[in-house]
């Protein structure tokens, strides 16, 4: 696939694989499933944890890179600055969250769509398991 779609689908928050499926019914509630196509869009616990640290160094190169450039380079007063990166780092991620879990999904199922094939039951049903007593 296109890099560009795959990331134009990942900013638009949409499912990497029919790439119409939201991934959120909410602010910060993800859906378990894709809408449109079931993939599974959590294949494994703490499958999110990779976009949680890039979530972070994310808000800290942005505040960092900041802090440097309006303290040192343009010479704003370095009070103003930290309280203005003190505010953002609380902020950024929590807009950003979105977006994170949705590039991580991305990166994912490009490097391993096997991961994702199994299709989640919308009714809650799990399926029946068969075993054999010999």
């Amino acid at each position: 696939m296109n890099p560009l779609t795959r990331i134009g689908t990942a900013l638009r928050l949409r499912c990497p694989h029919c790439h119409e499926g939201k991934l959120f019914t909410g602010l910060l509630t993800m859906n378990d499933a894709c809408p449109k196509c079931g993939m599974k869009l959590e294949p494994e616990p703490g499958f999110y944890l990779g976009s949680v640290y890039s979530n972070y160094a994310v808000t800290v190169l942005i505040t960092t890179a900041s802090f440097v450039l309006l303290v040192f380079a343009a010479g704003f007063d370095k009070d103003l600055v930290l309280w203005s990166c003190v505010a953002f780092s609380v902020l950024f991620p929590l807009w950003f969250f979105r977006y994170a879990r949705s590039i991580w999904l991305s990166l994912m199922y490009q490097v391993n769509s096997s991961d994702f094939r199994g299709h989640s039951h919308s009714s809650g049903e799990q399926p029946a398991l068969t075993s054999h007593i010999h």
